[in-house]
C-alpha cells in the first residue's frame, strides 16, 4: 500500500509597496498552515525570566501587579523607581509595570502616588511621549477626581490620538463636567 505525502507548503513573503501583484495573486487565499519550517514567519518569544531572575523570583511586572493588587501602591512605585535606576528589567516590562501602577492608582483613588508615577514617566526619555502611558495618566487623574490635571496632561501632549481624546471626554463625563444650556 502506498501512502500519499503532500509536498511541503512554501512560505509566502508579505508584499512590499514596490511589489506588483495581479488581481489573481492578491485575492487568492494563501495556505493557513505550513508543513515546512519558515524562518521568516517564526516569532521569537521573550523568556519568562531574565538572567537576573530565577523561576522562583517574579519579574518586575509580576511584582508590581502583586503589590498593586494588595494595595501597596507606594511600595510598587518605590520598586519601579529602583528598577529605573538599576536598568535590570526590559523596556517593555517597565512600560507594562508603569501602566499597571497607573491603573491601580485610579482604582484605589490614590492621586498622590499617581502624581509621583506621572512624574517618573515625564522624567523618562523613553516614556514621556508614549501614547499608552499618557492615556493611562489622563484616565488616572480623571478617575481620581482631578479632571483639571487630566486636561493639563492632554494639553501638554505633542500629538493626540483618539484614545487620549476618549479618556479626556470620558473623564469630563465621569466628573459631571458637561454644560447644559
Amino acid at each position: 500500500m502506498m501512502a500519499f505525502v503532500a509536498p511541503p507548503l512554501s512560505c509566502h513573503p508579505l508584499p512590499t509597496p514596490n511589489t506588483k501583484h495581479s488581481l489573481h495573486s492578491i485575492f487568492t487565499p494563501k495556505p493557513k498552515a505550513s508543513l515546512s519550517f519558515c524562518a521568516t514567519q517564526t516569532h521569537q518569544r521573550e523568556p519568562l525570566t531574565s538572567p537576573h531572575n530565577s523561576l522562583s523570583q517574579p519579574n518586575l511586572l509580576q511584582e508590581i501587579n502583586n503589590l498593586c493588587d494588595s494595595g501597596n501602591l507606594s511600595e510598587a512605585l518605590t520598586l519601579l523607581q529602583a528598577d529605573s535606576r538599576n536598568a535590570i528589567s526590559s523596556l517593555q516590562q517597565k512600560k507594562d509595570a508603569m501602566g499597571a501602577l497607573l491603573q491601580a492608582c485610579g482604582r484605589h483613588k490614590d492621586v498622590e502616588t499617581g502624581r509621583k508615577a506621572h512624574d517618573l514617566v515625564s522624567a523618562s526619555t523613553q516614556f514621556t511621549n508614549d501614547f499608552v502611558l499618557n492615556t493611562r495618566i489622563i484616565t488616572m487623574y480623571s478617575v481620581c477626581g482631578s479632571p483639571s490635571n487630566s486636561r493639563l496632561v492632554f494639553d501638554g501632549l505633542q500629538r493626540k490620538n483618539l484614545f487620549q481624546w476618549n479618556a479626556l471626554v470620558s473623564g469630563y463625563a465621569r466628573n459631571a463636567l458637561w454644560q447644559c444650556n
